[in-house]
This record gives C-alpha cells, sequence and structure tokens, in this order.
C-alpha cells in the first residue's frame, strides 16, 4: 500500500474469494492502515476476511486494521483472512468485530484458520462471537491445525490478544482450538480491563489462552501441540465444567507433557478465580499434576526475578527463564509486554525436559521400545562385535548442533553380517512409532553385500510412522538380499514425515530380487504421509549416488522411489545411473519413480540420469507435479521425457524442463516434456502451462522438442477446448533434422493440442507472454506471475521451486 484506506460503503468480495489454492503474492501494507472494512453478508462467500486464503506461498505483512466487522454467516472469517496457509507478519487490529451465527463456524479476530505461520500480530479493544451450534472462535486464530497436504506445523509466535471471546464448542483468549500447532512467547487479555471469555454451552471449551488444546493425527504420524511461555489475565463467563486459566482442556496423545507444556503463567485474583485446567489430561499417569503451568499472585506477575521460569536443561543443570531481555519486555509495576522489534528467536518446543543423555552403546540401546526424551551426547560406533541390531523408538530423540548448525554428534553403524539384522532391517531404527520425534540426528551407514536377510536399509529407520526431522545420513548401502527390497538414505518406509534431511548416502542396487524400491531420501511413501524439504546429494565427493543394475520390477527416485503422499520443495542433486535397467517394469525419475493419486511440488532435479523408462522429475505418474523443474541434468534413456517418462492420469502444471536429453540407443523417443500421454474420454491426463528448453543428442532420429505420443483406447472425442491434452505449453524450437513435433498415438483423434513453439531470444525475454498470448496455440492456461518471473537475457523461472 501507498496509503491508508477506508473501507465505507465498499461492498467488499474478499481477495481470492473461491480460490482454493489462495492468494501466492506478497501483500505488503507498508505501515498503512484498512479502517471500517465492513462484510455484512455471505452471499456467494464462503471464507470472510480481507482475503479469503493466504495460500501457501502467501505474505501479508506490516499493516493494521480499525474499525472493522466481519459480521455474517460465513463458514470460515477473520479480519485479515479467513484461512492462512503462508505467512503473516507484524498485523494488528484495533476496535474491530468478528461475528458468525453459522452452525459449525470458525471464527478468529485476525484469522479463521490458520495452517501456516503467525509472528508478532496483535488485536485489542475488539470481539469474536461464535454463537451457532458447535461453533469455535478465538481471540487472533479461530483454530490452528496441521495442514493435511503437508505434514508442516502451524504456528502462532510473539502475538497477543485483547478482546472479548464467545462461543458453543470452544473459545480460547488467543486461540480456539490449537491441533498439532506451535503457540510460544504469547498473552492474552489486560490486568486494566476486563476481556472476558463466554462459554455458550455448559460443554464449552473455554481457555485463557487455548480452549481445546490437541494432538492432531495425518496418517499414523502424532502431532501434539506446544505452549510455551504465555500468561492470561483473561476474566471468565458462562457455566462450563471446561474451563483454565491457560487450557480448557487438553487432549495431547502420549505425551511427555513437560516437553509441550513449559513456562505459562496466570493469577486467580486476575481470571475470576478460575484455576489452570492442567489437571483435565486424559492421560491417567498425568491427572492433577500442573506440569508447564503455574499460578502466581497478581503482583509476582509484575516482577521480573525469578518469576518467569521456563524450562531446565538437564544436560547444563540449568534453568532457563523468559527471553525477558529480547522477546519480553519489564516494565516496573506492570505485566511484561511483547518486543515486536526482536530478531528472529528459535522455537524452544522439544528442548524442554531430557529424560537421559546418551554417550555409550550401552545407553542408546536401553532406549529400545521407550517413549522418553533422550539427547545425543557423543559419538557411538556400532560393529558386528557390539552385538548391535536395530531398536524400536516411541519417544523424541535429539542432538545438538554446532556453530554451523551441524549435528555435533554421529552414530556409525557398520553392517557386515547379517547377525546384525532384525526383522529384516538394517539401520539405526527398526520402528519409530507415531510418537516418535527425531531431531537433529545423524548416522554414516555402512551395509554390505555379505549381508543377506536385510530387505529393508536405511540410514535412520526400517519404518518411520512418526516425525523424523532435519536428520543426516552418510555412508555406503547395498544388499545381497532377495524378495522385495526398500532401500533408502533416510527411511525405508515412511508412514509419517520426513522433513528438512539430507543423505549423502551411495546406494547400490545390484543384486538380482523380485521387486525394489529405491529412494535418496525414502524408499517407500504410503498415503497420507510426507517427505517435504529434503534434499539427497549422492556420494560424499559427489561422483556417486544411486546405483540400479536389476532387471525386476522397481521404482528409483533421487528423493522417493514410489509415493501415495505427497512430496514438497526437496531437492535431488545425486546422479542416478540405471544404464542397464531394460525392465519395461522399471521407472526411474530425478524425484519420484512412482507417483500414485498424490502431489510433487516445487521440486528440482539438478543431477544427472540414466534409465530406460525415465523422466527428470516423475519416471511414472497418476497424480499431479506441479511447480517442479530438471535443469542442467543429462538424461540419457531408453523412453525419456524431460518432466516425466509416461503420465497415466493426473496433471502436470507449471513445470521447467532445460537439460542435454540423450537416446541410448536408435529406437530410443526422448522427449521435451512428456513420452507418454494416456488419455481417455475425459482427457485424464493434461499438461498445463509447462516450460521446455531441452537440446537432444544421441542415437536415433525420434526427437520430440515438447511430447511424443498421446495414447488411448479407442476413439478419443474432445469437442471442447477445455479436453486438450496439453494447454499452452512452451517449447524452444531449436529445430534440426531430427527434431519433429508431437505424435498422437491412437485408434482415433479428435482433440486439441496446444502446444507453442518460441525461438531463444523470444524465450529470453520479458516479453515472452505478450508473444505466446498472440500465437492462436495459446488457449486458457495462464503463466501466473506468482509462479512464474521473465526478465531479459534468461529463460523464464519459477519462483517457488527449492534450490
Amino acid at each position: 500500500l501507498t496509503s491508508d484506506i477506508n473501507m465505507t460503503g465498499v461492498n467488499w468480495t474478499p481477495i481470492a474469494n473461491g480460490i482454493d489454492e489462495g492468494f501466492n503474492g506478497t501483500f505488503d501494507f507498508n505501515g498503512h492502515t484498512i479502517s471500517n472494512l465492513n462484510l455484512g453478508s455471505s452471499d456467494g462467500i464462503k471464507l470472510g476476511g480481507l482475503f479469503a486464503t493466504i495460500g501457501s506461498n502467501g505474505k501479508v505483512a506490516n499493516g493494521k486494521f480499525a474499525n472493522c466487522v466481519v459480521e455474517a454467516d460465513f463458514d470460515i472469517a477473520g479480519v485479515l483472512a479467513g484461512v492462512n496457509k503462508g505467512q503473516v507478519l507484524m498485523i494488528s487490529a484495533d476496535n474491530c468485530r468478528v461475528s458468525d451465527g453459522k452452525a459449525d463456524a470458525i471464527v478468529g479476530g485476525l484469522v479463521g484458520k490458520n495452517n501456516g505461520t503467525i509472528s508478532k500480530a496483535s488485536i485489542e479493544n475488539s470481539s469474536v462471537d461464535a454463537t451457532a451450534s458447535n461453533a469455535i472462535a478465538g481471540g487472533l486464530v479461530g483454530v490452528a491445525e496441521m495442514p493435511q497436504a503437508s505434514g508442516q506445523r502451524p504456528s502462532i509466535t510473539i502475538s497477543y490478544a485483547k478482546c472479548n471471546v464467545s462461543a458453543t464448542q470452544a473459545a480460547g483468549g488467543l486461540v480456539g482450538v490449537a491441533s498439532g500447532a506451535l503457540i510460544e512467547n504469547c498473552y492474552t487479555g489486560d490486568e486494566t480491563k476486563s476481556y472476558k471469555l463466554n462459554a455458550k454451552s455448559s460443554n464449552t471449551y473455554l481457555g485463557g489462552i487455548v480452549g481445546l488444546f490437541e494432538y492432531d493425527e495425518i496418517g499414523s504420524a502424532i502431532y501434539n501441540s506446544s505452549i510455551i511461555d504465555t500468561y492470561s489475565v483473561m476474566d471468565f463467563e458462562g457455566t462450563t465444567t471446561n474451563k483454565g486459566a491457560i487450557l480448557g482442556y487438553s487432549k495431547n496423545k502420549n505425551d511427555t507433557y513437560s516437553n509441550e507444556i513449559a513456562g505459562n503463567y496466570y493469577s486467580k485474583t486476575l481470571s475470576g478465580n478460575v484455576n489452570s485446567a492442567i489437571s483435565n489430561f486424559e492421560d491417567a499417569t498425568t491427572k492433577g499434576t500442573a506440569v508447564g503451568v503455574y499460578e502466581r499472585t497478581a503482583d509476582d506477575l509484575k516482577t521480573k526475578t525469578e518469576t518467569y521460569y521456563s524450562y531446565t536443561d538437564t544436560t547444563l543443570n540449568r534453568d532457563y527463564s523468559w527471553q525477558l531481555d529480547t522477546v519480553w519486555t519489564m516494565n516496573d509495576n506492570a505485566m511484561p509486554t511483547l518486543n515486536f522489534d526482536c530478531q528472529y528467536v528459535a522455537s524452544r518446543s522439544g528442548k524442554i525436559s531430557i529424560k537421559g543423555e546418551i554417550k555409550t552403546q550401552q545407553q542408546f540401546l536401553a532406549m529400545n521400545g521407550s517413549s522418553d526424551n533422550y539427547k545425543l551426547m557423543n559419538n557411538i560406533t556400532f560393529k558386528v562385535a557390539d552385538g548391535y541390531q536395530p531398536i524400536d523408538f516411541a519417544g523424541r530423540f535429539t542432538c545438538p548442533l554446532d556453530e554451523n548448525g551441524n549435528p555435533e554428534f554421529t552414530i556409525t553403524l557398520e553392517f557386515a553380517s547379517d547377525s546384525m539384522v532384525k526383522d529384516g532391517v538394517a539401520a539405526l531404527f527398526g520402528t519409530l512409532s507415531n510418537t516418535a520425534i527425531l531431531e537433529n540426528i545423524s548416522v554414516n551407514i555402512t551395509v554390505s553385500s555379505s549381508v543377506k536377510t536385510a530387505t529393508k536399509i536405511a540410514g535412520i529407520a526400517g519404518t518411520n510412522n512418526g516425525i523424523v526431522n532435519n536428520c543426516y545420513a552418510t555412508g555406503s548401502i547395498t544388499t545381497g538380499a532377495n524378495g522385495k527390497i526398500y532401500m533408502a538414505g533416510i527411511v525405508a518406509e515412511n508412514k509419517g514425515t520426513v522433513q528438512d534431511c539430507k543423505s549423502s548416502v551411495e546406494i547400490n542396487m545390484t543384486t538380482s530380487c523380485t521387486q525394489y524400491y529405491v529412494g535418496g531420501v525414502v524408499a517407500y511413501n504410503q498415503a497420507n504421509s510426507f517427505v517435504n524439504g529434503s534434499v539427497y546429494k549422492g556420494s560424499a565427493n559427489g561422483n556417486k549416488g544411486i546405483t540400479v543394475a536389476v532387471q525386476s520390477k522397481g521404482n528409483v527416485g533421487g528423493i522417493v522411489g514410489e509415493t501415495q503422499g505427497n512430496i514438497t520443495s526437496c531437492v535431488n542433486r545425486g546422479v542416478i545411473d540405471g544404464s542397464t535397467v531394460d525392465s519395461a517394469n522399471s521407472y526411474i525419475g530425478g524425484i519420484v519413480g512412482y507417483l500414485s493419486n498424490a502431489t510433487v511440488s516445487k521440486c528440482s532435479n539438478q543431477a544427472d540420469i540414466s534409465g530406460m523408462y525415465m523422466g527428470g522429475v516423475v519416471g511414472f505418474t497418476t497424480g499431479r507435479v506441479s511447480e517442479c523443474e530438471s535443469k542442467g541434468a543429462t538424461l540419457t534413456g531408453k523412453y525419456v521425457g524431460g518432466v516425466a517418462s509416461v503420465q497415466m492420469l493426473g496433471v502436470i502444471e507449471n513445470c521447467y524442463t532445460e537439460n542435454f536429453i540423450q537416446a541410448r540407443d536408435t529406437t530410443s523417443v526422448i522427449c521435451g516434456i512428456s513420452y507418454q500421454v494416456n488419455v481417455t474420454y475425459d482427457a485424464d491426463a493434461v499438461t498445463n502451462s509447462c516450460f521446455s528448453a531441452n537440446q537432444f543428442g544421441g542415437s536415433g532420429d525420434k526427437y520430440y522438442e515438447c511430447a511424443s505420443t498421446v495414447r488411448g483406447s479407442g476413439d478419443i472425442w474432445a469437442f471442447y477446448e477445455p479436453d486438450a491434452v496439453y494447454h499452452s505449453c512452451i517449447y524452444v524450437a531449436f529445430g534440426g533434422a531430427k527434431a519433429q513435433v508431437a505424435k498422437f498415438e491412437a485408434f482415433s483423434w479428435f482433440g486439441y493440442f496446444y502446444d507453442c513453439p518460441v525461438t531463444e531470444d523470444q524465450a529470453k525475454s520479458k516479453d515472452l507472454l505478450a508473444v505466446i498470448t498472440s500465437n492462436d496455440r495459446y488457449k486458457e492456461y495462464e503463466f501466473k506471475t506468482s509462479i512464474w518471473e521473465f526478465a531479459d537475457g534468461q529463460y523464464p523461472t519459477l519462483k517457488n521451486v527449492a534450490k
């Protein structure tokens, strides 16, 4: 914004209304204020606010709202946005009202539902009401919950709310319902004014910070909520048994509560004599234990010295208090206030209570089956003579980081005998349960071909049902086993979440077997499981990555071999050598070998690949490939696509491919985007808004700069242009004697095919969009500026792809 905006009299429709992906740009208020925004009608609007949805790549920052009203029967509503999936930073609201009379409504002062991050946000002198049945309200946010499509944790940090809140199902001074969310360095209420929480039913969850505080379960993984370093001075109204000065009710699962609830304060004299609700824990072993929530007098809460204890680091035998000199400010005879000028501070979640330090082999083995919290504090090596076998684990296992942000200690595994294999697993852990969390763990693993019984081989775990975060693996693995084989750098079979992990494990799949799954990070990723932000680098010296030399059925990916769950923001830099593979049932992809009804998004392949059926991003797909690239690689194979080899169903959209694609023999077919696209009557396989600038070489003469074969069974009728197989894909027409346009293999073809050839000079112009929109082969779909960037002297680039 360049000035304040008064919205008086404006009939406002929320930005991105009706658009599922929401607003994915950056909106900077630049310190200005929007006032008198009034949404008094929900006609055609389900998500109420200035924005309907802030998308996963969206950011809204540095602004104020004043005298705004959002008052209608919305599904989800807040002054700023109905839903936030992206970033909200430095947004405040004053004298606003959010009121919703619809059953099952979710409303928040700023945001109705938060799936993203909110920091340095505030609301005061306001009211939030959700008075119909089963409705939820929060002073700042209605519901903060895990987004089902990614497994990324939502957070609300360094924020406060001073407003009246009422609801029927759950009402919280800050958040109505927190499900798998992080809340840290926040407060609610004002000692000088009586802001009230009002229960509109006898069963309302009423909490000073959070009404209902619970775990979330995605697939088999458990994500507990965390609340750290908060206070509340909210008052209470209404008759309900589910109320508490900090939490109305807590349902974290199988949790050491001191890991997730720490440094929270209240005073009964300021909260209408309402006590802590910690005794409402469902776990019988912790009932009545007020862990991490402390009652103080009003005067105590105005005293800095020794009052705001947060947690104890048992490793250092040191107590930690609130960050009173950075995040918080203490004034004389007043409650703490937040310092919005503070720099970023790392979360304390997961650092709070350590059961024991792991320094020896015996201490590590004693963790078998435990659900407690441990910290690795020494390098440990396991060899055949040590009697080691993979252990199962259900707790939290972490390692401190050095000054460069890398794990300070490493566990070394040398599998040289079947005596070290347990239940077919050669890895640090056999099975991680759905409550397990591993963070900052580094493993160096060697598995030799003399190991004949290992069918699940990986650095961290054979099977993960929990969370593996920021873990590292190096080394070299192979197997001499038969049967179905899973091999990967981090996790063999994932049923939970793997995020921000790095693998430099050299993987050799050279022994004959019935079927195989090989991935640089994960071998097989189950449905409702996630791999995010991870990198495969190949071997430590960068010369080798994955080698496959078997002719059985199998799938190989630089990140994941086969997936039924979503893959986001991953990078492959590891070479994949499948040059001797001749199997028609083997698929190789720079990111994923076989994509089954899931999404791969914002991923980048930067490594050379060879194989039979192979693609720069995916080998075979029935899902969605979005905002991905294969760039600077040499792709050598029999049936090659710059993005995909075989697109059986689904969508390829907004992808970039710029490689040297090489035919390995005279019968090879090599293609800029995809080798084979299968369609039926409704054109189930579609490619939209992609860019291809590949060079071609090798044997044979079947070079297709966009796509090769479009295949279908029976007549394929497409009377309408939306039935086109390719919508507005751009390819650089380098030409040459061998270059061909796409061909169609079907009994009968009546469809549309829109791909736009451009010269290299046109492709490297900021005016490329003007060139293609004047081309009659450009139809329907756009190259959105929120996704693509155009500049002179370079090809268009993807803005959001992982680097």
